[in-house]
C-alpha cells in the first residue's frame, strides 16, 4: 500500500488499531480505515471514537466464499456480512456502497433491498 506525502500510512492488527483509534490526538484529523471485511468493519465501529461513515465499495470479488451473493459487479455479501453492517447501521453510523467518487452512493437499504431480488 502507498500513500501521498501529504498523508501517513500506518497497518495494524485489531488491538494495535483500537488503541491507535482512541487516541485524543487523532481528534483533529481526517482518518480513512481500511479493512478486509465487513467483520472487521464492525470491530473498529464498535471500539472506535468518531466513526461517522462506512463505505463498503469493492467487496467479495476476490475471496472465493460460495456463501456470498451477488448485490452488483463488485459487492459480494453472506448472510453474516449482511448482519455486522446492520450492527454498524444500528449504531447510528451511515453505510452505503460507493465504489469511486464520482459514482452515486447507495445505501444500507437499498443493498438489502438488491440482495433480497
Amino acid at each position: 500500500m502507498a500513500a501521498p506525502d501529504t498523508a501517513k500510512l500506518i497497518v495494524l492488527d485489531r488491538s494495535k488499531a483500537k488503541t491507535l483509534l482512541n487516541d485524543p490526538r487523532l481528534n483533529d484529523f481526517k482518518v480513512l480505515v481500511v479493512v478486509n471485511n465487513p467483520s472487521d468493519a464492525r470491530f473498529v465501529v464498535e471500539n472506535a471514537n468518531h466513526v461517522d461513515l462506512v463505505n463498503i465499495g469493492n467487496f467479495g470479488k476476490v475471496d472465493k466464499d460460495a456463501t456470498r451473493k451477488r448485490i452488483n459487479d463488485n459487492l459480494l455479501l453472506n448472510d453474516q456480512d449482511i448482519a455486522d453492517l446492520k450492527a454498524i447501521a444500528a449504531k447510528g453510523i451511515k453505510v452505503e456502497y460507493q465504489l469511486v467518487p464520482d459514482q452515486g452512493k447507495t445505501s444500507l437499504d437499498q443493498i438489502i433491498s438488491q440482495e433480497a431480488n
